[in-house]
């Protein structure tokens, strides 16, 4: 039983492991990507300037 207990500790720490790092590569590889090819991956926002009318 106890043996048991701690396969199963093991199991879940892995699976938690294994998220945090694909949770780490989603975030930093559009970062790298653009580092490196120089394009950007990621939609920009652009906010309005002053305008009375709208965009």
């Amino acid at each position: 039983m106890y043996t048991q207990t701690i396969g199963n500790a093991k199991r879940h720490l892995f699976v938690l492991l294994a998220a945090l790092l694909l949770a780490a590569s989603a975030a930093i590889t559009p970062v790298v990507l653009e580092e490196v090819t120089g394009l950007s991956v990621t939609a920009a926002a652009h906010a309005c300037g002053g305008q009375s009318g709208g965009c």
